[in-house]
Formats: C-alpha cells, structure tokens, sequence
C-alpha cells in the first residue's frame, strides 16, 4: 500500500503525522510512506489545501491524526 503524506513547508505538525506513519509502516512491512511537498493552489487542489488542519482526536483538536487513528484507517484499506 502507498501513502502519500501531502505537506507544507511551514507546518511543524506534517513531521509528527510522518513520524506515526514511519511507526505504522515498520508493523506493516506492505505500507510505503511518500512525501509530497504542496506549494501551489493548483496542487493542494483547493485554498483549504494551503492551510494546516487540525484534526479531531480522543482528546481534541491536534494537528495531526493519532496513531490509533491512522491505524484504524490502514486497518480498513
């Protein structure tokens, strides 16, 4: 399975969702983690897209998914 870890150059919170995934994919030796550097409208695809995000957690906003969510999603792909 290929991921592909979509990232700003300026957001420190992508290198915490990385370090999970690298966590995940040395359980999961079929996970490949790229990188992909977003830096125009055209390729984050929406102005959203050029923005941090902040995603729910079990104990609230964060920057980044936890590793029991990512889990779970590679767990249902």
């Amino acid at each position: 399975m290929d991921l592909t870890l979509l990232y700003l150059e300026g957001c420190p919170n992508w290198k915490i969702a990385n370090e999970r995934l690298k966590r995940l994919a040395i359980e999961r030796p079929n996970v490949v983690v790229r990188h992909q550097l977003v830096e125009t409208l055209e390729r984050a695809g929406s102005q959203m897209g050029l923005t941090s995000r902040r995603h729910s957690t079990p104990v609230g906003y964060e920057g980044a998914r936890t590793l029991e969510q990512l889990g779970r999603v590679l767990a249902d792909a």
